[in-house]
């Protein structure tokens, strides 16, 4: 099973946001034959993703583009894709996954969010989308999602293609139903 996790590599990030991603990345890594797609990163959350998955020596999937191609020689136990572009590269983390799981991050993280959710909305894709939203970082996000739906731009249902988790036991939850 795989799981894509978007996620912060900016260096700079308050420390709860590492903290409380490391109990989600964690328990992921827990998962039988779970494998991870995440964006080649090295530093913050994306770093510990990366050290999680291969002290467990589960399978690690990196995505990147040419901007960040210096970056993968310090990851070593990854096998690596290489995109032109961050379009491409969302869409071949969209289909290359099981699921997808969205921790704390900046527009990149926000970007690829947005991106996942049009693409479940546009194709029905029962593919689980889970926000992991302990710290409430992605509280404007949802709020912004509740304003277009308010406003009329958006169905409710477009809704329906997301989970948020709060903390642990919820996001323990979910994923039961996820591999059940």
């Amino acid at each position: 099973m795989k799981v894509t996790i978007l996620s912060s590599q900016n260096t700079n990030i308050d420390e709860v946001y590492l903290n409380t991603s490391q109990k989600i990345i964690d328990y992921l890594t827990n998962i039988p034959n779970i494998e991870l797609n995440w964006g080649s990163g090295t530093a913050s959350i994306m770093g510990l993703c990366y050290e999680a998955f291969s002290k467990k020596g589960l399978p690690i999937h990196g995505f990147t583009t040419p901007k960040y191609i210096d970056l993968i020689n310090d990851l070593p136990n990854a096998d690596h894709k290489i995109y032109d572009n961050t379009f491409l590269l969302k869409q071949h983390l969209y289909q290359d996954t099981d699921f997808i799981v969205i921790l704390p991050g900046g527009i990149g993280t926000v970007s690829e969010l947005l991106s996942f959710l049009e693409e479940a909305r546009s194709n029905d894709d029962a593919k689980p989308i889970i926000i992991y939203n302990e710290t409430g970082i992605f509280d404007s996000t949802i709020n912004l999602l509740n304003d277009l739906i308010n406003n009329k731009f958006n169905n409710p249902n477009v809704l329906d293609y997301l989970t948020i988790a709060n903390n642990l036991e919820e996001f323990d939850s979910i994923i039961k139903r996820v591999n059940s």
